[in-house]
């Protein structure tokens, strides 16, 4: 892990430590690429809102992230040159910038579950699959009813497999019958 001069006690305290996670971002926040080869899955923790640009960048050996539920933006090239395998972008997800998710070339499944597609990107997978203007080999896996969407939407619509097989929830609009005796 590259850390700037004078910090590496800082690091060393929270590598293992997810309650330290904080640390490691504010460290990142100064521009400095984690790029540790050892790690090969994380969970973000809830509560966590924004992935800064180069955060998990050549971390080469990641091939799981666990993304929290809270996460509302991803910054440029902060999960490139990963060996992600799947990734599941959460509900809360609102931006997500330049190859954010670039040159993951193991990447075959992306998860949403939104049920319009988010249009703030910048191209946030590129060179993950093909050469520009090729579709990208991974399945993109969307909510029932919602694939013409995708298949409209810019960046989205470049899937090659684009499939709906998430169920979103729909328990608040089933009808209810009550009786009056």
């Amino acid at each position: 892990i590259k850390v700037q001069q004078g910090r590496e006690s800082e690091l060393k305290k929270c590598i293992n430590c997810l309650r330290c996670f904080e640390t490691l971002m504010s460290l990142n926040a100064q521009g400095l690429p984690l790029e540790c080869k050892s790690i090969k899955s994380f969970i973000v923790p809830e509560g966590v809102k924004r992935l800064e640009e180069l955060t998990f960048c050549e971390c080469e050996n990641l091939k799981s992230i666990t993304l929290p539920s809270t996460l509302e933006y991803i910054g440029a090239w902060a999960i490139m040159d990963c060996a992600i395998e799947s990734i599941t972008l959460p509900e809360s997800l609102s931006s997500i910038d330049l190859s954010a998710l670039g040159h993951n070339k193991a990447l075959k499944d992306v998860y949403v579950s939104w049920k319009e597609p988010i249009t703030d990107l910048d191209h946030p997978f590129n060179n993950s699959f093909s050469s520009p203007g090729e579709p990208y080999p991974a399945t993109l896996h969307v909510p029932n009813g919602t694939k013409h969407l995708y298949e409209q939407a810019p960046v989205w619509k470049n899937f090659q497999n684009i499939v709906e097989d998430i169920s979103t929830d729909i328990s608040t609009d089933i009808p209810t019958i009550s009786t009056d005796d």
